[in-house]
This record gives structure tokens, sequence and C-alpha cells, in this order.
């Protein structure tokens, strides 16, 4: 049996095996478009003034799950799923002025945004190209805040944005790449982090932490195979970037990690080459105090080990 159902109302909606509907507040808006079969789909609006949600499901099996509440001021929740056996979940509490966006087409893949207490923020996650049994997810709190996750053409990939504060940009891309697990964290002020595992980069795990304000941070793992990324930034106006292939030749199995405190300190690492999975190559940079420069550069070979320190910890 194939269904099609569309609504548009001013209040709360509920859809699933049956329909039921339940008044909250006035001028909000609910539009629902289902097409297939044991979708569930279920949008609450509390105490809420000029809130809009949309939700359009194409496929079988779906649970779709949108809350707004708590606020005067409009807020947006955007989905909309394709494929089968795919879960999606918006919280938007008292975040007046605030996006969340998700578009799916794929299978058995899971997306979930919360914003809470966060104004004039945006997260969008983009599950699609055959994204099979990947999940994603964002958490924001505070002001202007930006969260981007896009997961393409892979499968069992896992992705988590947490940001609080203000100003905060966070991006994390899995195009093309396997069984990856990337996180970012973030609070402070005006930060920005990006990890990027695509191309083939299968396996592995890049996590950045970053407090403080004025912090930028990047990953970038082109053709690396099952290797390791961490960036943990503390302070203002730190500057680190890892970057584990070129996208042209492989470079599997690397290892790396930067740690700053203080200030103005200015890490890189960058391994090209040949580890295995009994010799991975190794690069850490801890840096203390103030206006430290940094740099390791390994290529070709496997057992590499480098690592430096500065400063006073």
């Amino acid at each position: 049996m194939n269904k099609r159902t569309y609504l548009s109302m001013a209040v709360g909606v509920a859809l699933g095996m049956g329909l039921s509907g339940a008044v909250y507040a006035d001028d909000n808006n609910a539009t629902v478009a289902v097409d297939g079969e044991s979708n569930s789909v279920t949008v609450n609006q509390t105490n809420v003034d000029l809130a809009d949600a949309s939700v359009s499901q194409t496929g079988n099996g779906a649970t779709i799950t949108v809350t707004q509440a708590n606020s005067a001021v409009a807020m947006t929740a955007e989905v909309m799923a394709a494929g089968d056996d795919n879960t999606v979940t918006i919280t938007q509490d008292a975040s007046g002025g605030s996006l969340a966006s998700v578009s799916q087409d794929a299978t058995g893949t899971s997306a979930t945004i919360s914003q809470i207490s966060a104004t004039d923020s945006t997260a969008t996650i983009n599950q699609t190209g055959l994204t099979d049994m990947s999940s994603a997810t964002i958490d924001q709190t505070g002001s202007m805040l930006t969260a981007t996750i896009n997961q393409d053409i892979g499968f069992n990939d896992v992705a988590s944005i947490e940001q609080a504060g203000a100003g905060q940009v966070a991006s994390i891309s899995q195009v093309d790449s396997w069984d990856n697990i990337a996180s970012i964290t973030q609070y402070g002020a005006n930060n920005s982090a990006e990890i990027l595992q695509q191309n083939v980069s299968d396996y592995g795990v890049a996590d950045i932490i970053q407090s403080g304000s004025g912090n930028l941070a990047a990953i970038t793992q082109d053709y690396s195979y099952a290797s390791v990324a961490y960036i943990d930034q503390f302070g203002n106006d730190h500057q680190a970037t890892i970057n584990q292939g070129d996208g042209i030749a492989f470079a599997d199995y690397n290892d790396a990690s930067i740690i700053q405190t203080g200030s103005a300190n200015n890490a890189s690492i960058t391994q090209l080459g040949e580890g295995t999975e009994t010799s991975y190559n190794y690069a850490s940079i801890v840096q203390g105090d103030i206006g430290n420069t940094a740099s390791i550069l390994q290529s070709g070979g496997a057992a590499n080990n480098v690592s430096i320190f500065q400063g006073t910890m």
C-alpha cells in the first residue's frame, strides 16, 4: 500500500500509523509530506510564535521528530529525507532566529540536531550519495553559531559537532570514505574548526577540541587509511594544521597530535609516507607560553617518530 499525505497546519502535528493534532500556540506553521510505508513523523510546537517546521519524507521505515519550544522569535526546522530506515531528530528550544536543516538520501542513517538557547545559529546535516549506516550529531548553545556536516558516498561514518559560546564555526566533511570518526568540540568565541576525511581516507579518527577565542584548527586526511589526528587548543589566537596526505599518493597509518596553551602559537604537522599497520608514523607537538612556532614534516617510509616540545607547561 502506498499512501501520500499532506498536512499544513498552524498547530503541532503527529503523523504515524494514525493522525492526531494538539493546539499549543498561535501563528505557527508545520508542513508534512510523506510518501511511503511505515513512516513515523512527529512535529511538536509548544509555547512558540512564528515558528516554522517542514518535513518531506520519501521512502519507508523512517522516524522523524521535530520539537520547537519556548521562543517568540521564529525558529526554522527543515527535513528533506529519502531512503529507508532513516532517523532524524531536531530539537529547538529558546533558539530564536536559528535554522536546523537535514537532508538524507541513504539507508539506515541517523541525524540529530539540538539547538538549546542557540540564537541566530545554523546547523546543517547532509547525508547523501549512498552514505548508509552513518550518523551525524550537532549540539549548539550560544549565539551566531554555524555547524555543517556533510557525509557523501560513505559507509558507517560517525561525525559530531558540539559548540557553545558566540561566533563559532565548525565543519566536517566525510566524502568517499568508510568507517571514519570525526569530532569537533568548541567553547568560547570566534573559533573555527574544520575536519576533512575524504578521498578514500578510510578507518580514520580525527578530533578537535578548542576553548578560548580566535583559534583556528584544521585536519585533512586525504588518502590516509587508518590514520589518527588530534588537536587540543586552550587559550587565544592559536593556529594548528594537520595534513596526513595530499590526495595524490596514499599516506596510510599516521598518528599526529597537537597541544597548545598560551597565546599566538602556530603548529603544523604534515605526514606523507608508507606507514604500515605494525609501523605507524608518529608526530607530536606540545607548546606552552606564547609566540611559539613548530613544524613537522615526514615523507616516505614507516615507523618514523618526531616530537617537538617548546615552552613551559
